[in-house]
């Protein structure tokens, strides 16, 4: 048996109960001040973009940039010989030399260019015929378009941690000496709708006020927990450094998904 949210259109294992609807209401209710707040912040006002807003700059006198109402595929009108393109023009002069072996050209939903290297399976807006960027430069040094692309992920990502954020707080007990277990059993066992809270950690035998100092201590301390390869969970990625990655042999633990959820949870906190 599941469960159907027309709210948020999503499903959950879990029977809902009156403290997970009033929490959503809440949510829904402060959500759009927090949107209007959030936008004034951060500048996100996608409708009023203009034509200097454009990674690329303005376009060539007599062509127009137009979306096709169906694929949402961005394409360009020449008025001066009256023809249609995908092409940007303003990218089309970047280099008429063939790209090196390996290497591919993609443009983004906005006509943007970027490159691909299937050998070692990256993707860059410096084209690797002259190394340097496509399109003006922005404020940091780096190609504009990424730069606009990069600043509205961390705004979008900000406002989500906002917008989703759910009044009162959560209250965690852990002890120092199994703070791997404790951390696992008490996360796993509350929804993700008290997880949205503001967490409050206590160590037992060590009552007091959590002002962010004892939260920060504990993801720390089980930071270093949930990564030890000791747990069979991950493994080092090669011998000569110390990424990781996960086990293979991680089944051996018959609960092994569910530690891999509790981290994935983790995580979000």
């Amino acid at each position: 048996v599941y469960y159907v949210d027309h709210n948020t259109r999503t499903t959950t294992w879990q029977r809902p109960t009156a403290d997970m609807i009033e929490a959503h209401e809440q949510w829904q209710s402060g959500r759009d001040q927090a949107m209007h707040q959030w936008e004034q912040r951060f500048l996100l006002q996608a409708n009023s973009l203009t034509a200097s807003d454009d990674p690329l700059g303005p376009l060539p006198d007599g062509w127009e940039k137009r979306e096709d109402p169906k694929t949402r595929r961005v394409y360009f009108v020449n008025h001066v010989n009256r023809t249609t393109q995908w092409e940007d023009p303003r990218t089309q002069g970047v280099s008429d030399q063939p790209l090196p072996d390996g290497w591919e050209m993609r443009f983004t939903e906005q006509g943007v260019p970027f490159f691909i290297d299937h050998s070692t399976k990256t993707t860059t807006y410096n084209d690797p015929r002259t190394g340097k960027p496509v399109g003006p430069m922005g404020v940091f040094g780096v190609s504009m378009s990424y730069e606009r692309t990069f600043r509205w992920k961390i705004a979008q990502f900000r406002y989500l941690c906002l917008s989703n954020s759910v009044p009162n707080h959560v209250k965690i007990t852990v002890s120092r000496t199994n703070v791997f277990e404790d951390s696992y059993q008490e996360i796993m066992r509350k929804n993700a709708v008290d997880l949205r809270r503001r967490l409050y950690i206590q160590f037992r035998g060590e009552e007091g006020l959590d002002y962010g100092g004892v939260a920060r201590e504990w993801f720390f301390l089980l930071s270093h927990e949930v990564l030890n390869p000791m747990y069979c969970l991950f493994m080092y990625a090669g011998n000569s450094n110390y990424s990781l990655q996960i086990n293979p042999a991680s089944f051996v633990n018959p609960d092994h998904l569910k530690y891999f959820e509790y981290i994935g949870r983790f995580i979000a906190m």
